[in-house]
């Protein structure tokens, strides 16, 4: 059934911006793009729903209100300080992290993490915690004051990542049409075309 729309499409825009697509037939795509000297590799899946085309990307972008980042421990114990481990993505500790306590809107106290990844204060009233570390999201997490350690992992920032979500795409004649380009100016072709 959907042995027609298996392939490699290709779009060529100007001054070095173009894509493609590659619907394989386990319902995964591959999806790669380039804006002059930038450009990136989407995986996702696929369905067809008669000319219609629904992708997703493996990734999504995170929804509004939910945290980029994963607690992945917490203690609670008689301690007059409170510690801060970050983590990356691979479980490594990633040191030099800027941490930063507030209390509203003010700044009470920071500090960077360690070499073990750690950063240590002494107890204040400080009600949220703020992470940075350049190429992952921020840390944005409101205090327990029960909680004396806490690990997080932090994510990577995606800049320049595709995202798919339920993306609709219409196939008509081993073409394949993406609604985002619209022929104009210089733009002569507004549809993805099934390479040979």
């Amino acid at each position: 059934m959907n042995k027609d729309i298996i392939g490699k499409y290709q779009w060529k825009g100007i001054y070095g911006v173009g894509s493609s697509i590659e619907l394989k037939k386990d319902k995964t795509f591959e999806y790669n793009w380039q804006t002059g000297l930038v450009w990136g590799t989407t995986f996702g899946t696929w369905k067809r729903e008669g000319k219609k085309i629904i992708l997703n990307s493996e990734l999504q972008p995170s929804p509004s209100g939910i945290e980029d980042y994963e607690i992945i421990k917490t203690e609670t114990n008689s301690s007059d300080s409170i510690t801060i481990k970050i983590l990356n993505p691979e479980n490594e500790p990633l040191p030099f992290a800027d941490c930063v306590l507030k209390s509203d809107t003010s700044i009470v106290t920071g500090t960077s993490t360690n070499l073990q990844g750690e950063a240590r204060f002494s107890l204040t009233k400080a009600d949220s915690l703020i992470v940075m570390f350049v190429g992952y999201k921020t840390i944005r997490h409101k205090l327990d004051h029960e909680v004396t350690r806490y690990v997080f992992k932090l994510e990577e920032v995606n800049e320049f990542y595709e995202y798919f979500t339920n993306d609709t795409w219409t196939y008509k004649k081993d073409r394949l049409y993406d609604p985002s380009i619209k022929k104009g100016r210089y733009i002569k072709k507004e549809y993805y075309e099934k390479m040979k």
